[in-house]
């Protein structure tokens, strides 16, 4: 299994990222903070999805979902391209609140089809293990290397060693088989057969017990359907009675209708009678005639005209005191109103044309602008220029992908030296020859001389000259031209960078010399914002230029000094620009008050002279009638003429209603000799229709009452029928119940005795695991490693001072080795075909210099048979 690249959305502080993942060792050195566990968690959470301790009850720290959460926000989750049996496939997970929410697809890259290889479960289905067994194995996380132990998918994985695979999964499969029986039939789970019947049996005894009151309450429903029903028929026979009250009422409604009417006619000629009476006793001696007191009725409104143009030309005391006061103001001279209508033209044409100056001068905080952006682009075009940068920028970005290509040919054209330099034959030859010429070299130094020494130096020699010569031979053959093209490949590497940091310089003096600060990210937006800076500066500039005109300040002192002569000649002086017109209104307004008030002076004594000539002719007419003067004469003759009116009317109204009554009977003198003597004590038709509705709904209620009862019959039979199938089915039930038991029992038994043999079984792993261990650990430390020992369950121990002791009395650094060593012997052992993915956060972070660079020897030499993904912050472990 290979991972090709993957691309992260949003995951914890990574944000829009894509990586590309090359075979053999995969180094992402970067500052602490940068993400590097993030991604590694991205990693494993892409296939195996996140931890189950999530939900309300967990913090941050606890819940995985929610420490990765987006810091920005956004879309959650991202995708995983890899490779496994020759297929490569592109994985993507998009994750929500809860579990639920989660989004899960597979696509086949070289189709785009959805492809069901693998379900949600597929870290499992590619792994082999589970999540706990993966973070056990492949997956080592910063500060985990000694946390090891085995797991039942690790021991699954390592069966193969002992050749016992159909063993081992002989005993799987039965284990599994047993586990599913036991787990349907488990007491304690919801989906166990014995916990399901023996809810379902306490379910159905609950229901037979719950029913035991059934007959009597159907006996009760029997009689209150019975009484019900009698007291419906009841009902019905009121209805009948009453729906032949109606008919009867409806058959003499015309006649009642009739006795309506005359009665009302007669009821309304009584009370017009009555109210002429009362009107003809309001006049004490007359009533007038119409044409009197038409005649008077002119002659008050004339005295009111009088009156009312004598009230109005009197002067109030405001009045009084305003006359005065505007005597003094135009004491000289009252301006006419052409004079005020030119001085409003003059102040509003001014005011005008001030406004015009303001609107085309620049706020401060346009000023404040101007002057801020002129010293960077007065006399300045920068339309090629900024295009030539962005062209530029183009070419970095194209740049850095033809050198990102670059470097990765010179990694794997690196790899391919190193693979021809390496000769295990030659290797093999020239180690008896040291050994040898070792011996020989002893020899003489001790004065043994004996013929064998002359001959193992010759041996020595030989083997060792042909050794060298098949490593001269091999590094020559393909060595020459693999150098050749690295320095071929270097030079174009060199040239792209030196260009790049020549664009890079280039675009950094451009921007300094518009203010601009030169950061990777932000340069397309920062040349965009150059060329809005120019434009703006060009609009200000044009805007200040069109404020200054001489034309509109000369028309403006010129209208000023008109009105300074317009308020001299009423000795005033001119006042503030946002006085002018209404102190110009208010004048106008003054010398209009002044010119009404001296004409209402003359109107007032005109009239004061004939109102008194004309107000003593009215006394003899109210006399006359016995009616006294009252407040006013127009009121006096108001309340006359009303009360002769409604005298008038009085009597016409009697005059009509009588006649109506009269008429009104003669003509149904016919209809009404047909009217009943009990017509009086007989309801109304309002009265009959409310009881008939009533009655309806009595009978509507008292209908539903008893469907009720029936149908609450009707579910208690169905009821007592179910209850005797509960009672045959509990019996079948006990029974299966009982079955189950002795199975569950059979089979919990079976189980136990099948796992004691698979722990027998799986000590015979260990011998593997810790050859492979060793192997790894002489490596790193290059020291003898046969003290250590290994149980069964995967657990180091260390022989010292006659005794074992556990891994965990060692300082960090030599339980972080261990740890490390004893994991990739398990995964030797697990995967011996086709090698997983190794992810390492950081595991060399508690060791010496000596052994973090036998570490990374280590893992050059581990990257020829797996795919890693080591993370680092620091320089010295990279």
């Amino acid at each position: 299994m290979q991972l090709i690249s993957c691309y992260v959305e949003n995951f914890g502080r990574l944000h829009r990222k894509e990586f590309t993942f090359t075979e053999g060792l995969n180094v992402v050195f970067e500052d602490n903070g940068w993400g590097k566990s993030t991604l590694g968690a991205f990693l494993l959470v892409m296939f195996y999805g996140f931890d189950k301790k999530e939900g309300k009850r967990y913090n941050e720290l606890e819940d995985e979902r929610k420490r990765y959460r987006p810091w920005q926000g956004g879309a959650y989750g991202g995708r995983v391209t890899f490779r496994k049996a020759e297929r490569t496939y592109v994985l993507t997970r998009s994750f929500g609140e809860k579990r639920s929410g989660d989004v899960f697809e597979l696509r086949e890259a070289s189709t785009n089809l959805v492809s069901g290889d693998f379900d949600e479960d597929i870290g499992l289905r590619i792994f082999g293990i589970d999540r706990e067994s993966f973070l056990k194995t492949v997956f080592i996380g910063q500060n985990e290397c000694s946390k090891v132990e085995t797991t039942g998918d690790i021991n699954a994985m390592i069966s193969g060693l002992t050749g016992m695979n159909d063993d081992i999964n002989a005993f799987e499969e039965a284990d599994a088989a047993l586990a599913e029986g036991i787990k349907r039939l488990s007491p304690d789970k919801k989906k166990g057969l014995v916990y399901r019947l023996e809810d379902d049996i306490s379910g159905l005894e609950k229901h037979v017990r719950n029913s035991a009151h059934l007959e009597d309450t159907l006996q009760e429903l029997r009689k209150l359907r019975d009484h019900e029903a009698s007291g419906l028929e009841e009902l019905k026979t009121l209805r009948e009675q009453n729906h032949h009250e109606i008919r009867r009422l409806e058959e003499l409604q015309p006649v009642f209708a009739c006795r309506d009417r005359w009665k009302d006619f007669a009821q309304e000629a009584d009370r017009q009678a009555e109210e002429a009476r009362k009107m003809r006793e309001r006049f004490p001696q007359r009533v007038p005639a119409m044409a009197e007191l038409e005649e008077i009725t002119e002659q008050c409104e004339e005295l009111n005209t009088l009156k009312g143009k004598l009230d109005s030309a009197e002067f109030t005391q405001e009045e009084k005191a305003a006359y005065e006061a505007l005597n003094k103001v135009f004491s000289g001279h009252i301006p006419e109103e052409e004079d005020f209508d030119k001085a409003i033209m003059t102040a509003c044409s001014c005011r005008d044309v001030l406004s015009e100056m303001r609107v085309r001068a620049l706020s401060s905080r346009k000023l404040q602008r101007l002057e801020a952006l002129r010293p960077v682009y007065s006399g300045k075009e920068l339309s090629e220029p900024l295009l030539r940068m962005e062209n530029l920028w183009e070419e970095r970005c194209q740049k850095l992908r033809t050198l990102y290509m670059d470097e990765e040919e010179l990694s794997d054209l690196q790899k391919e030296l190193r693979r021809k330099q390496a000769s295990p034959f030659a290797s093999i030859l020239m180690i008896p020859g040291f050994l040898f010429l070792l011996g020989a070299g002893a020899s003489f130094i001790f004065h043994i001389y004996e013929a064998y020494t002359l001959y193992a130096a010759a041996v020595g020699g030989f083997f060792l000259l042909t050794g060298i010569l098949m490593r001269l031979i091999r590094v020559s053959s393909g060595k020459r031209k693999l150098m050749t093209d690295q320095k071929e490949i270097r030079e174009e590497i060199e040239g792209i960078r030196s260009r790049i940091k020549d664009i890079e310089d280039t675009l950094q003096s451009f921007l300094a010399a518009y203010e601009k600060k030169y950061r990777e990210d932000y340069v397309p937006s920062e040349l965009k914002c150059i060329a809005g800076e120019l434009e703006e500066y060009r609009d200000l500039e044009k805007a200040a230029q069109e404020a200054a005109d001489p034309a509109l300040l000369q028309e403006a002192e010129g209208l000023e000094l008109e009105l300074a002569q317009f308020f001299q000649t009423m000795s005033l002086p001119l006042p503030a620009e946002n006085e002018w017109l209404d102190r110009i209104y208010r004048l106008q307004n003054s010398a209009g008050q002044l010119k009404a008030l001296q004409q209402k002076k003359a109107v007032f004594r005109e009239t004061e002279s004939l109102l008194q000539d004309k107000y003593n002719n009215y006394a003899a007419f109210f006399a006359s009638l016995g009616i006294p003067m009252r407040e006013t004469p127009t009121r006096t003759l108001t309340y006359v003429r009303d009360m002769t009116d409604d005298y008038l009317d009085a009597l016409r109204d009697l005059t009509r209603a009588a006649e109506k009554r009269d008429q009104f009977l003669e003509e149904n003198r016919d209809i009404l000799s047909k009217l009943p003597e009990d017509a009086d004590q007989m309801p109304s038709r309002e009265e009959l229709r409310t009881r008939d509705t009533w009655l309806e709904d009595q009978i509507r209620e008292s209908r539903k009452r008893r469907d009720g009862y029936e149908k609450r019959m009707e579910e208690i039979l169905e009821a007592l029928d179910d209850r005797r199938e509960d009672e045959e089915r509990i019996v079948v039930l006990k029974e299966e119940l009982e079955a189950a038991k002795r199975k569950l029992v059979q089979l919990t038994l079976s189980r136990q005795m099948l796992r004691d043999a698979q722990k027998a079984l799986i000590a015979d792993y260990k011998d593997p695991i810790l050859e492979g261990f060793r192997k790894y650990y002489s490596m790193l430390t290059g020291e003898d490693t046969q003290d250590f020992r290994l149980d069964a369950g995967a657990k180091l121990s260390l022989e010292a001072y006659g005794r074992q002791r556990m891994i965990g009395a060692l300082s960090s650094g030599y339980k972080d080795l261990a740890g490390l060593c004893l994991r990739m012997a398990l995964v030797d052992a697990m995967y011996p075909k086709e090698k997983p993915v190794l992810i390492l956060d950081d595991p060399f972070t508690n060791l010496d210099d000596e052994k973090t660079r036998k570490g990374l020897e280590f893992l050059e030499k581990a990257e020829e048979r797996y795919q890693i993904l080591y993370f680092t912050c620091s320089s010295v472990r990279s």
